[in-house]
């Protein structure tokens, strides 16, 4: 396969994983306006999704670190791109803190491709068997190494925190730098495959391609403009929030409890308890506009705080 080839795959390959985190992230943007009664956050099937699609991002930088740096690191070409990285980091921070000051983005999917590259850089020529044993180090230490003195904001990136604050996206250290890792290997086996001549690719696939080479730029504004479709397709009445009934908010409920407590009794008697204290609001019924007043809110949180 010859280096074109390659990097025009990568790119398809990191298109596609784009445009499945965009229709992830739409279903999020739904649910927060109260258009969509499943939690995406929650439900098992959105959850895994999520993780094929952030360790596919991981496992194709480490594809990409290994081919553009072959023989040596071109240091020039690396911080260029670390700075890219690291600046739309910063701004997704500052972004999230100021729409949602209490699930704000502190380590996310960026913040980890920053630090996941510099580390990376210490593996790019070690033999395939030190970057297999680090690879199953990282995997296995959040099993093994989890301690509540990690849970201080400022180490939960590490991923070692037995209680995490909850941020909307969550990519910590490890285990996730084992496809960084992966990734490496898997460079290495591509590059070492006899060149083979370039198809010519297909409309779809260009644009997949040309997608996948902009994907920073994409991942910056694709949220903002599904935030700002949604919420102007709210205002003109062209959608309308879910109605809450007690089942779905029970499922709701229950799946989101179920992440702090294996006690599905105790996470069926809470939860009961808070429709109870929560039902005559406007955001358990059709007339709810997906947005939460501070009355609102200050009252969800009195009837978890009653009902746990």
């Amino acid at each position: 396969m010859t280096q074109s080839a390659r990097w025009n795959a990568l790119d398809r390959l990191r298109g596609a994983a784009l445009i499945a985190m965009a229709l992830y992230h739409t279903t999020w943007d739904l649910h927060e306006q109260g258009l969509l009664s499943v939690n995406p956050v929650s439900h098992p099937a959105f959850m895994w999704s999520a993780r094929i699609i952030a360790a596919t991002f991981l496992l194709l930088s480490g594809v990409s670190l290994t081919l553009a740096h072959p023989e040596r690191i071109n240091w020039k070409q690396f911080w260029r791109r670390e700075a890219q990285l690291l600046a739309a980091a910063v701004a997704v921070s500052v972004g999230s803190y100021l729409l949602f000051p209490q699930s704000w983005i502190a380590f996310g999917i960026l913040h980890h491709l920053a630090l996941a590259a510099m580390l990376a850089t210490t593996l790019l020529y070690r033999p395939a068997g030190v970057l297999g044993l680090v690879a199953v180090i990282c995997l296995l230490l959040p099993y093994g190494a989890s301690h509540e003195v990690f849970d201080g904001h400022f180490l939960q990136w590490l991923g070692l925190s037995v209680h995490v604050t909850p941020a909307n996206d969550y990519v910590p250290l490890f285990p996730w730098f084992a496809f960084v890792v992966l990734g490496l290997l898997v460079g290495r086996i591509l590059k070492a495959r006899i060149p083979v001549p370039e198809t010519e690719l297909g409309r779809a696939a260009r644009g997949l391609a040309f997608l996948g080479r902009h994907g920073l730029v994409f991942y910056l504004i694709h949220q903002p403009v599904l935030i700002g479709l949604i919420s102007g397709m709210v205002a003109l009445g062209a959608l309308e929030p879910v109605h809450t009934t007690p089942q779905n908010f029970m499922g709701a409920c229950e799946r989101d409890c179920a992440i702090e407590t294996p006690d599905a009794k105790a996470c069926k008697r809470m939860c009961g308890c808070l429709y109870q204290e929560l039902k005559d609001l406007p955001l358990m019924s059709s007339k709810g506009n997906g947005a939460l007043s501070v009355e609102e809110e200050n009252r969800i949180r009195a009837g978890v705080k009653l009902c746990r």
